[in-house]
């Protein structure tokens, strides 16, 4: 099983998400930037659910985060191979 994702795969779903996210407010569009060691937090509260090399999706009513798109990306313990997936979705309320 191949679980390599290809790049150009990723970055048309990166593209189609921050298309669809700047729809869902018409008066802010939508940012995406890669979360790097140096870069704070852009969620808040109890849990969050990111690491460095993952990608936030954002605009002022939404934010999205998207897992690293390699191989070997794992949530947790018990959750594995998610690689470019959903892994938070909180709102801004």
């Amino acid at each position: 099983m191949n679980t390599h994702l290809s790049r150009s795969k990723f970055l048309q779903f990166l593209l189609l998400a921050v298309f669809c996210l700047s729809f869902v407010s018409i008066s802010k569009g939508a940012e995406v930037f890669e979360i790097l060691p140096n870069t704070s937090s852009p969620l808040a509260g109890k849990e969050t659910d990111w690491i460095n090399g993952d990608y936030v999706l954002q605009n002022d009513q939404l934010i999205a985060v998207i897992a690293r798109p390699t191989a070997g990306r794992d949530a947790n313990m018990t959750v594995r191979g998610v690689g470019a997936c959903l892994v938070d979705f909180p709102d801004r309320k």
